[in-house]
């Protein structure tokens, strides 16, 4: 029962991790990742459209082009990041709400693991080692801690940044996939949300934020499925792990800063 237990608590924790691994790459650049709900429920969408091993590569452009649309507003047109995160995710929402009657109903595959949590899985040491030791990652977090510095040594924060939220698109997209295909056939319910707490709580770092995501499948697992609690209990443990733990520490210090001619960061937006 215990190991019944945890094999559907980790099923249910890859999504989280998934659309995590994604924000922390757009966040250590110093992006807003607060997109993320869009694009996991935009990949849920093309999965489920698109049948057959095509749902998962159409899920990835459906998160790039929600990511996409977020780098354009808030790096080109300097748009309110907040603002910008929250319009995407009802623009999403409610195309959802039109398109959902009109497309098929996938079977579940169950919570358990799957081809998504061994990718997952894989991808928290390679981000790891990427961000802290790679030319790309020190690059990537250089434009998320200072873009002054970055651009003294020769990089380009705002491109940098607008890869970082791409990046993240792609896998924001690919959770959404691994919702639609895994777990209750295209509903986001918040997952986004859910992740981006999971990255708070993990200090902006893959190996604590799969312990956090862990945590939250963990939760959902341990009560009977489809229940009300069984929904809210991940929530209710993020919401509770933030007050105690807090959210300063590990933050990117320029994150969300717009960036000017020189690469200053002159006012946070949030």
């Amino acid at each position: 029962m215990a190991g019944e237990m945890l094999a559907a608590g980790v099923g249910l924790a890859t999504p989280l991790l998934l659309g995590a691994l994604g924000a922390i790459l757009a966040e250590r650049g110093g992006s807003s990742a607060l997109s993320l709900e869009g694009q996991v429920l935009a990949g849920a969408l093309a999965a489920t459209a698109v049948a057959g091993p095509l749902g998962v590569g159409a899920a990835m452009v459906a998160g790039l082009a929600v990511a996409g649309g977020a780098a354009f507003a808030t790096i080109r047109c300097r748009a309110d990041p907040l603002a910008t995160g929250i319009g995407l995710n009802l623009l999403v929402l409610g195309l959802a709400g039109m398109l959902a009657p009109l497309l098929p109903v996938l079977p579940s595959g169950g919570p358990g693991p799957s081809g998504f949590t061994w990718l997952g899985l894989l991808l928290v040491p390679v981000l790891a080692f990427g961000l802290g030791h790679s030319a790309p990652g020190l690059a990537l977090r250089a434009a998320g801690e200072d873009p002054a510095a970055a651009i003294a040594a020769g990089l380009r924060p705002a491109r940098l940044r607008a890869l970082g939220m791409l990046a993240g698109g792609l896998l924001g997209g690919l959770a959404g996939a691994a919702l639609a295909l895994q777990q209750d056939g295209g509903t986001a319910s918040g997952r986004g949300y859910l992740a981006l707490a999971a990255v708070i709580i993990g200090r902006w770092r893959p190996g604590t934020t799969l312990v956090a995501c862990l945590g939250c499948g963990c939760a959902e697992a341990l009560l009977p499925a489809g229940g009300s609690m069984a929904q809210l209990a991940p929530f209710a443990l993020a919401l509770l792990a933030l007050a105690v733990l807090g959210g300063g520490t590990g933050r990117p210090a320029a994150l969300d800063r717009p960036i000017d001619g020189r690469g200053s960061a002159p006012s946070p937006l949030r």
